[in-house]
């Protein structure tokens, strides 16, 4: 690889990355930064433990744009659910309120009908 003077990294090929990313050793777990290229693998040794490994730019993208593409359905649909809710309580609140109403005003009807017979007697 070979360094310009600001921090895009290329590849011999003349490749072009920009994005810079944090790995973590297989071994040891030691955070490196390392470059994100878009079809290189990348050969990697750890500082640390000086553990040889390879690194697929292709599969680390892939799997980031899934993750991103989960994580953005989900927010629509959270998004979705939270507009469609009160629209569907709305309708079994209605229906509740409506069925104590009715039934508070049966109460109050046989409360009125057992007054008058006691007045009547």
């Amino acid at each position: 690889m070979h360094k310009n003077s600001s921090t895009i990294e290329t590849t011999k090929s003349g490749e072009i990355s920009i994005k810079k990313i944090i790995i973590k050793c297989p071994e040891c777990r030691q955070k490196i930064r390392a470059p994100l290229f878009r079809t290189k693998k990348l050969s990697i040794t750890c500082p640390n433990c000086n553990t040889k490994f390879r690194f697929d730019c292709n599969k680390y993208r892939f799997t980031q744009f899934f993750i991103n593409t989960g994580l953005m359905i989900a927010i629509i649909i959270l998004i979705c659910l939270n507009i469609a809710s009160p629209i569907v309580y709305s309708s079994t609140a209605d229906k509740s309120i409506s069925h104590r109403k009715t039934d508070y005003e049966n109460k109050i009807k046989q409360t009125q009908i057992s007054y008058d017979s006691e007045l009547k007697n």
